[in-house]
């Protein structure tokens, strides 16, 4: 497969080569310089931003297009004179946002709200002539065999970047109107129900995150229990823990002590400990691969990176056949904690949802004895998310930071008595499974995706089938 574009083949011929042959009768094939505005058709934006400018406009970076969404909070804002210079690139709503540089190929629309914004150099902003095409002309973009195409076209210096002439001549499978409305419609309903597992993932870690910061970092219990203490200091621990928690289960307030003792932390619970963030579970990092490593993925097992973390395993995932060791083997619900990259976006604690795969350096797989470990070893890793990441930057280097054995071995965390963390794991674990079941699920919806993309677009999936479902 050559793809082959210093002269840009036929459009037809790039089609076929990416998998998108035999188009059915009254559909026809265009490129997307074909569908551009007259007006800002095409752009790529602020090539020097500046300092961030707490009253300024709104940047999007090609960081900010996540899971294919635009990040509605961006960290960066640029003054309005800067703004003016790049007007050009001003967002309307409704125009397509594609990323050029790194992680190329990543597409969202720009919602209404944002209207005024702008964006960065390393993002496209595209606009169309018919603005209601968008949607058709986004999974265009992000199907599989297009995906490759725009792979197969960057350049490669630093990073993989894609240039604006490359974008104007991709090829597109184009259906009659309403054609191209429905494939929206029902791709859409799939991406409406990811977009909700997302939502109801985002609030349930956030009630289980409360929990732990209340119990394990703010001591709440413990400090309702010593001030009544020491306003009744004859009542039993029993009546205590009643009157002083009364809204929680008298079983789970007696396990909190009433006072606090000195530590290398200062003060904490009594009989609680402080120890080194490495010493509350089994960190295994991963492995270093070699080209020699890699084989046909019919054979191999996927090489779990931190793209595969963020992405799930695609078209550029390699596959290896390596023995590593079981311990560097990962496995559905396995808790693994990316330690190197790019602080800000590099560095977290994920729960693998894929398949079966090898562990690469730069992660560790978090091995602990039992559930209530398991439990509070996540959730210690998420409440520390800042403060690792500020270590990591302190070490950076070429965009890039790390977190080392080291650092974790100095890293002081509060553990606390066993009882406790049974409770924690009673309360936080439906919270702790049940998020991982949405994600689980998003997932699956999420291939279902990918393999009915392409049958969709090359029209070997008819829509008519699905027209009166999606009319319901």
């Amino acid at each position: 497969m050559s793809l082959a574009h210093s002269n840009f083949p036929a459009a037809e011929q790039i089609l076929a080569e990416v998998g998108f042959t035999s188009l059915p009768e009254g559909w026809r094939i265009v490129r997307i310089d074909d569908l551009l505005s007259k007006d800002r058709g095409i752009s790529v934006g602020v090539m020097y931003p500046g300092g961030h400018d707490p009253l300024g406009i709104p940047l999007i970076k090609a960081g900010d297009l996540a899971n294919n969404r635009i990040n509605p909070n961006p960290e960066h804002r640029i003054t309005k004179e800067k703004h003016h210079e790049y007007r050009r690139t001003e967002f309307s709503g409704g125009e397509l946002l594609l990323s050029l540089v790194g992680d190329i190929g990543r597409c969202a629309i720009v919602p209404a709200h944002m209207a005024g914004w702008n964006s960065a150099r390393a993002t496209a902003v595209i606009r169309l002539t018919d603005p209601t095409d968008a949607p058709y002309v986004r999974l265009c973009f992000l199907s599989l065999p297009i995906q490759h195409l725009m792979g197969a076209w960057a350049t490669t210096t630093v990073q993989a970047t894609l240039n604006l002439k490359e974008i104007k001549q991709i090829p597109l499978p184009w259906p009659p109107k309403p054609i191209r409305d429905r494939i929206a419609n029902i791709v859409g309903m799939l991406e409406d129900k990811i977009e909700l597992n997302r939502r109801m993932n985002g609030t349930l870690e956030a009630m289980a995150r409360r929990l732990f910061k209340s119990w394990f970092v703010d001591f709440h219990p413990v400090h309702a229990k010593a001030a009544f203490r020491r306003e009744h200091p004859k009542l039993s621990n029993a009546d205590l823990s009643r009157r002083a928690l009364p809204n929680m289960a008298p079983e789970i307030a007696e396990l909190f002590p009433d006072s606090f003792e000195d530590s290398t932390l200062g003060p904490i619970p009594k009989g609680w400990r402080a120890r080194p963030l490495y010493s509350i579970a089994n960190f295994v990092n991963g492995a270093a691969f070699k080209n020699s490593d890699f084989c046909d993925p019919s054979i191999g097992k996927p090489v779990i990176k931190i793209a595969e973390l963020k992405s799930g395993i695609d078209s550029q995932t390699k596959f290896s056949q390596k023995d590593i060791g079981p311990d560097r083997e990962i496995h559905c619900g396995d808790t693994l904690y990316s330690w190197s990259g790019s602080p800000d976006t590099s560095l977290a604690t994920f729960r693998w949802t894929g398949r079966d795969g090898l562990l690469n350096q730069h992660i560790f797989k978090v091995i602990t004895e039992n559930r209530p470990d398991e439990i509070f070893a996540y959730y210690q890793l998420n409440d520390l998310r800042d403060t690792l990441v500020e270590i990591a930057r302190n070490k950076q280097t070429t965009g890039l930071g790390h977190v080392t054995v080291e650092d974790m071995k100095r890293l002081q965390v509060i553990h606390p008595a066993s009882e406790a963390l049974k409770a924690f794991a009673s309360n936080a674990g439906p919270i702790y499974d049940q998020s991982f079941t949405l994600s689980v699920d998003s997932l699956t919806l999420e291939r279902t995706r990918g393999k009915l993309l392409p049958r969709l677009l090359s029209g070997e999936l008819p829509v008519e089938s699905y027209m009166e479902v999606c009319d319901e």
